[in-house]
Protein backbone atom coordinates (compact mmCIF):
# COMPACT_ATOMS: atom_id res chain seq x y z
CA UNK A 1 0.00 0.00 0.00
CA UNK A 2 1.42 3.27 -0.54
CA UNK A 3 1.13 6.52 1.67
CA UNK A 4 0.65 9.31 -0.90
CA UNK A 5 1.26 13.11 0.75
CA UNK A 6 -1.10 15.30 -0.27
CA UNK A 7 0.08 18.65 -0.42
CA UNK A 8 -1.43 21.44 1.81
CA UNK A 9 -0.34 24.39 -0.27
CA UNK A 10 0.02 24.83 -3.91
CA UNK A 11 2.64 27.34 -5.28
CA UNK A 12 1.64 29.06 -8.24
CA UNK A 13 2.81 27.71 -11.71
CA UNK A 14 3.17 30.86 -13.71
CA UNK A 15 3.53 34.57 -12.68
CA UNK A 16 1.18 36.76 -13.98
CA UNK A 17 2.74 40.26 -14.60
CA UNK A 18 -0.02 42.37 -17.02
CA UNK A 19 -3.23 43.82 -15.49
CA UNK A 20 -5.28 41.97 -18.48
CA UNK A 21 -3.35 38.33 -17.65
CA UNK A 22 -4.43 38.81 -13.92
CA UNK A 23 -7.86 40.10 -14.91
CA UNK A 24 -8.40 36.49 -16.73
CA UNK A 25 -6.67 34.77 -13.47
CA UNK A 26 -8.83 36.41 -11.28
CA UNK A 27 -12.08 35.51 -13.67
CA UNK A 28 -10.77 31.95 -13.00
CA UNK A 29 -10.24 31.89 -9.62
CA UNK A 30 -14.06 33.26 -9.12
CA UNK A 31 -15.06 30.79 -11.40
CA UNK A 32 -12.91 27.73 -9.82
CA UNK A 33 -14.25 29.01 -6.36
CA UNK A 34 -17.95 27.67 -7.24
CA UNK A 35 -16.08 24.49 -6.69
CA UNK A 36 -17.91 22.62 -9.37
CA UNK A 37 -16.78 21.45 -12.88
CA UNK A 38 -17.10 23.58 -15.51
CA UNK A 39 -16.12 24.41 -19.13
CA UNK A 40 -13.73 27.88 -20.49
CA UNK A 41 -13.42 27.74 -24.23
CA UNK A 42 -11.05 29.89 -25.38
CA UNK A 43 -11.24 32.20 -28.84
CA UNK A 44 -8.61 33.59 -30.48
CA UNK A 45 -9.09 36.83 -33.09
CA UNK A 46 -7.54 36.11 -36.48
CA UNK A 47 -7.79 39.56 -38.00
CA UNK A 48 -11.40 38.35 -39.73
CA UNK A 49 -12.90 36.18 -36.96
CA UNK A 50 -12.66 34.37 -33.68
CA UNK A 51 -10.87 30.78 -33.98
CA UNK A 52 -11.42 27.98 -31.33
CA UNK A 53 -8.18 27.71 -29.90
CA UNK A 54 -8.43 25.86 -26.77
CA UNK A 55 -11.08 24.03 -24.31
CA UNK A 56 -10.47 23.55 -20.29
CA UNK A 57 -12.47 21.37 -17.98
CA UNK A 58 -11.76 22.25 -14.84
CA UNK A 59 -12.80 19.66 -12.10
CA UNK A 60 -12.59 21.40 -8.48
CA UNK A 61 -11.49 18.72 -5.69
CA UNK A 62 -14.26 18.58 -3.29
CA UNK A 63 -12.23 16.38 -0.70
CA UNK A 64 -8.46 17.22 1.08
CA UNK A 65 -7.61 13.53 -0.33
CA UNK A 66 -8.84 13.87 -3.43
CA UNK A 67 -7.66 15.78 -6.62
CA UNK A 68 -8.65 18.49 -8.67
CA UNK A 69 -8.33 17.79 -12.39
CA UNK A 70 -7.32 20.43 -15.75
CA UNK A 71 -7.98 19.27 -18.92
CA UNK A 72 -6.61 20.85 -21.83
CA UNK A 73 -7.83 20.64 -25.59
CA UNK A 74 -5.75 22.36 -28.12
CA UNK A 75 -7.40 22.98 -31.34
CA UNK A 76 -5.23 21.27 -34.65
CA UNK A 77 -4.82 24.80 -35.79
CA UNK A 78 -3.56 26.33 -32.34
CA UNK A 79 -1.54 22.87 -31.54
CA UNK A 80 1.80 24.19 -33.13
CA UNK A 81 1.69 27.17 -30.28
CA UNK A 82 2.16 24.59 -27.60
CA UNK A 83 5.53 24.88 -25.75
CA UNK A 84 5.60 21.55 -25.21
CA UNK A 85 8.71 21.51 -22.59
CA UNK A 86 7.27 24.20 -20.47
CA UNK A 87 3.87 22.31 -20.29
CA UNK A 88 5.90 19.32 -19.42
CA UNK A 89 7.61 21.78 -16.52
CA UNK A 90 4.17 22.37 -15.49
CA UNK A 91 3.53 18.84 -14.87
CA UNK A 92 0.77 18.57 -17.51
CA UNK A 93 0.78 15.25 -19.43
CA UNK A 94 -0.46 13.61 -22.43
CA UNK A 95 -1.21 10.27 -23.78
CA UNK A 96 0.93 10.27 -27.15
CA UNK A 97 3.38 12.48 -28.08
CA UNK A 98 0.98 13.90 -31.26
CA UNK A 99 -2.00 14.29 -28.69
CA UNK A 100 -3.74 17.71 -28.61
CA UNK A 101 -5.29 16.86 -24.86
CA UNK A 102 -3.30 17.60 -21.86
CA UNK A 103 -4.44 16.69 -18.70
CA UNK A 104 -3.04 17.85 -14.88
CA UNK A 105 -3.67 16.46 -11.94
CA UNK A 106 -3.09 18.50 -8.62
CA UNK A 107 -3.78 16.25 -5.80
CA UNK A 108 -5.04 17.08 -2.31
CA UNK A 109 -7.46 20.37 -2.55
CA UNK A 110 -6.07 23.15 -4.04
CA UNK A 111 -7.55 26.22 -3.54
CA UNK A 112 -9.08 28.11 -6.15
CA UNK A 113 -6.17 30.82 -6.98
CA UNK A 114 -3.96 27.84 -7.35
CA UNK A 115 -6.02 25.74 -9.51
CA UNK A 116 -6.79 29.33 -11.66
CA UNK A 117 -3.26 30.02 -11.94
CA UNK A 118 -2.20 26.44 -12.90
CA UNK A 119 -5.41 26.46 -15.47
CA UNK A 120 -4.43 29.85 -17.04
CA UNK A 121 -0.78 28.78 -17.38
CA UNK A 122 -1.65 25.73 -19.39
CA UNK A 123 -4.06 27.79 -21.85
CA UNK A 124 -0.82 30.20 -21.96
CA UNK A 125 1.59 27.52 -22.49
CA UNK A 126 -0.73 25.34 -24.97
CA UNK A 127 -2.72 27.42 -26.83
CA UNK A 128 -0.60 31.24 -26.99
CA UNK A 129 -3.06 32.49 -24.69
CA UNK A 130 -3.79 36.16 -25.84
CA UNK A 131 -5.42 38.82 -23.10
CA UNK A 132 -8.05 40.10 -26.11
CA UNK A 133 -9.09 36.33 -26.56
CA UNK A 134 -12.68 35.54 -26.02
CA UNK A 135 -13.97 32.84 -24.08
CA UNK A 136 -17.06 31.14 -23.30
CA UNK A 137 -17.93 29.37 -20.28
CA UNK A 138 -20.45 26.51 -19.31
CA UNK A 139 -21.57 23.65 -17.23
CA UNK A 140 -23.47 20.69 -17.14
CA UNK A 141 -26.63 22.01 -14.62
CA UNK A 142 -28.77 24.95 -15.05
CA UNK A 143 -28.03 25.49 -11.35
CA UNK A 144 -23.90 25.71 -11.76
CA UNK A 145 -24.65 27.61 -14.86
CA UNK A 146 -26.16 30.12 -13.22
CA UNK A 147 -23.74 30.69 -10.39
CA UNK A 148 -20.96 31.02 -12.96
CA UNK A 149 -23.13 33.55 -15.16
CA UNK A 150 -23.25 35.33 -11.95
CA UNK A 151 -19.43 35.23 -10.97
CA UNK A 152 -19.02 36.85 -14.96
CA UNK A 153 -21.48 39.47 -13.84
CA UNK A 154 -19.15 40.61 -10.95
CA UNK A 155 -15.97 40.60 -13.09
CA UNK A 156 -17.79 42.15 -15.47
CA UNK A 157 -17.18 40.13 -18.79
CA UNK A 158 -19.37 41.72 -21.51
CA UNK A 159 -20.37 40.36 -24.57
CA UNK A 160 -21.77 42.03 -28.19
CA UNK A 161 -23.93 40.53 -30.59
CA UNK A 162 -22.09 40.12 -33.48
CA UNK A 163 -20.14 37.79 -31.31
CA UNK A 164 -22.77 35.08 -29.87
CA UNK A 165 -22.04 33.68 -26.93
CA UNK A 166 -18.53 35.05 -25.94
CA UNK A 167 -17.39 36.79 -23.50
CA UNK A 168 -14.65 39.64 -23.32
CA UNK A 169 -12.67 41.01 -20.46
CA UNK A 170 -11.83 44.92 -20.61
CA UNK A 171 -8.06 44.24 -20.91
Amino acid sequence: MTNEKYPIAWLPAHSFVTDAERKYENLLQDLCAVGKPFTFKCWDWDGFQYQHAVDAFITPSVHPKGSAVIELRVTKRYQSATDVSMMADLNYKRPSPNSTSWTRTMLGRPSASALANHTLAGIKFAAGFKPNMGFTVSAESAHVQEALNAVMKSNNAWGMPSTGELRFLNT
